[in-house]
């Protein structure tokens, strides 16, 4: 049995539309852009107060933690828990979140 053959650019063009499709929700504010970002912005925080409380008691842990909740946040999945990690770091060397 011989299947008819669509000319290429019929092919192309559907294809190029549902590609497409999730630019245009690129500007569209998920919940998970939104937990990304706090990711993003706790573990900069972090890093740059990080310095100033090398002499902490708790400095070890703040950073054990803080690398975890940075590998968290890059886990598609497990983002929230990567942020709780980030704060509880924070909050061990006695840094307040601004976020």
């Amino acid at each position: 049995m011989k299947f008819p053959q669509a000319p290429l650019m019929t092919l192309m063009i559907p294809a190029a539309v549902l590609l497409g499709a999730p630019m245009a929700f690129a500007g569209w504010d998920e919940p998970n852009n939104a937990v990304l970002r706090e990711c993003t912005v706790l573990a900069s925080q972090f890093d740059q107060a990080q310095s100033e409380h090398k002499a902490d008691k708790n400095y070890k842990d703040a950073v054990a933690l803080s690398n975890e909740g940075k590998s968290l946040c890059s886990s598609s999945s497990m983002q929230s828990a990567g942020v709780a990690h980030l704060r509880s770091a924070m909050k061990l060397i006695g840094v307040k979140p601004t976020m």
